[in-house]
C-alpha cells in the first residue's frame, strides 16, 4: 500500500563482518523510500532515549545499526519498526536516523 508514495532513492550499509585488522564490512543494498526531515524523540535500540533528526519508511527491512546513506551522508538507524497492515502482516518499516 505504502510502495507508490516511495519516490526517494536511499542505499543501506548492513555491517557484515570486520577484516582482521579491525575494518567493519558492509553490504550496500539501494531502496525506496519516503524522508521526513525533523526532530522527534524515540527510545534506541539501548532503552535510551534519544533525538532523531528524522525518519525514512520503506519496504526493505532495516534493522538498529545500519546505515542509510542518503545525499552523500551516513545516518545510522538510532530505532526500526515494522508497522503491520490491515492484513495483519507487515506493510513497511518506519526507521529513525
Amino acid at each position: 500500500m505504502i510502495g507508490t508514495y516511495l519516490k526517494q532513492s536511499a542505499t543501506i550499509k548492513r555491517r557484515t563482518g570486520v577484516t582482521s585488522s579491525g575494518t567493519p564490512l558492509f553490504t550496500t543494498i539501494p531502496i525506496k523510500c519516503l524522508f521526513e526531515w525533523g526532530a522527534k524523540l524515540v527510545v534506541d535500540g539501548t532503552g535510551q532515549v534519544v533525538t532523531a533528526a528524522g525518519h525514512l519508511f520503506t519496504v526493505t527491512p532495516v534493522h538498529v545499526g545500519d546505515l542509510v546513506v542518503h545525499e552523500g551522508r551516513d545516518w545510522t538507524v538510532i530505532a526500526a519498526y515494522a508497522r503491520i497492515g490491515l492484513s495483519g502482516k507487515v506493510d513497511h518499516y518506519e526507521v529513525f536516523i
